[in-house]
């Protein structure tokens, strides 16, 4: 396979969804949180209105998705609470999770969405995607992170951030400049992808992404690694950012 550098401008859509706002309520007593479809355990940080999930108490019987554009609402509505952090594994091997919009969400914390059916993921606050925290979401097609900075790998293969996330079309995350060890390994439905932030591109990041034609990187110093495209049989040019 031999790699050329070349002018082409890759166009990236992105499905920016706005999904109807679920009406959510926080019982700071039960430490629980409801839309009355789901219901999720939750802490608020000390001194603050900011919730972390740390769990599923109730998941819904068929695919609901998750919308927190609204905002939450204490009990007697004297509050107004925001999501800001979602614990290890939550949503993990959850199958009736549809899409998830979270615009306040700040942090992840490890395997949140692993195995799970989520199908489009949007925050746009969200900084880092941590260690297999989308791994192996097989209806995963889209994810939007205007803020993202970077996406975390590992030495091993469960710990791409994205590892066979097999339907996986697009990816919006244009100030992320680091791109984790196996973090889109086989990613085998993504065809293109625009990182023009990119300045680090760990092994095997896109390894097996086998439809994968085009990226575009950062226009100088992009650093990166040995396999990070091993495999990507399409791949027919890395384009400099501008």
């Amino acid at each position: 396979m031999v790699l050329r550098y070349s002018a082409i401008a890759i166009a990236t859509v992105v499905s920016v969804v706005n999904l109807t706002a679920g009406t959510w309520v926080y019982d700071s007593e039960t430490k629980t949180l409801s839309d009355g479809i789901w219901t999720l355990s939750a802490t608020v940080a000390k001194n603050t209105t900011k919730l972390t999930i740390s769990g599923v108490t109730v998941e819904p019987e068929s695919i609901s998705d998750l919308d927190f554009t609204g905002g939450v609402t204490g009990v007697d509505g004297s509050k107004t609470y925001t999501v800001t952090g979602i614990g290890r594994e939550v949503f993990s091997g959850k199958t009736k999770l549809g899409r998830v919009v979270a615009p306040h969400l700040t942090s992840l914390n490890r395997r949140t969405f692993l195995n799970s059916s989520i199908t489009y993921f949007r925050a746009d606050s969200l900084a880092t995607v941590t260690y297999a925290d989308f791994r192996n979401c097989k209806n995963l097609t889209e994810v939007y992170l205007p803020k993202g900075t970077t996406v975390q790998g590992g030495s091993d293969i469960n710990h791409g951030a994205f590892c066979d996330c097999t339907a996986l079309t697009t990816v919006y995350a244009p100030l992320a400049s680091s791109i984790g060890v196996r973090s889109f390994y086989n990613c085998d439905a993504l065809q293109s992808i625009n990182l023009p932030s990119a300045t680090s591109i760990g092994t095997s990041a896109f390894e097996y992404c086998d439809n994968l034609e085009e990226v575009l990187l950062a226009a100088e110093g992009a650093s990166i690694a040995n396999k990070s495209f091993a495999s990507a049989v399409k791949l027919k040019s890395i384009v400099p950012g501008t």
